[in-house]
């Protein structure tokens, strides 16, 4: 075989490998059934739901809340391209959730 062909294989078994990985790390986080991320969606898309609403979840850092204290609560949805709305909530001593904004960036926020 080519020297070429090696490499092709080489970054062909890298990405595939990458893509696992990346794959894993988004099911780790990936709490998108969970309550408080809900409502912080259901919030955001009510308030400002026709610039996100058909851009699809990509994760948040619900993995840091401890049950009653504060916590500002971040939602990642994927948008054209490598942009990325980041959704922020509060959620109070109680467990409500209030939205209050979003920010547009190059990665998804945890």
């Amino acid at each position: 075989m080519s020297k070429h062909v090696f490499s092709s294989l080489a970054v062909a078994a890298s990405l595939a490998i990458g893509c696992g990985v990346t794959q894993a790390q988004a099911a780790e986080h990936d709490h998108s059934d969970n309550p408080l991320v809900k409502e912080c969606l259901a919030q955001g898309q009510a308030k400002d739901g026709g610039t996100f609403k058909t851009h699809s979840y990509v994760s948040d850092n619900l993995s840091r809340y401890e049950q009653n204290q504060p916590y500002r609560l971040t939602v990642s949805l994927q948008g054209r391209g490598n942009t990325f709305y980041n959704l922020s909530c509060q959620v109070d001593e109680s467990g409500s959730v209030t939205y209050q904004s979003y920010a547009i960036g190059g990665m998804p926020l945890e």
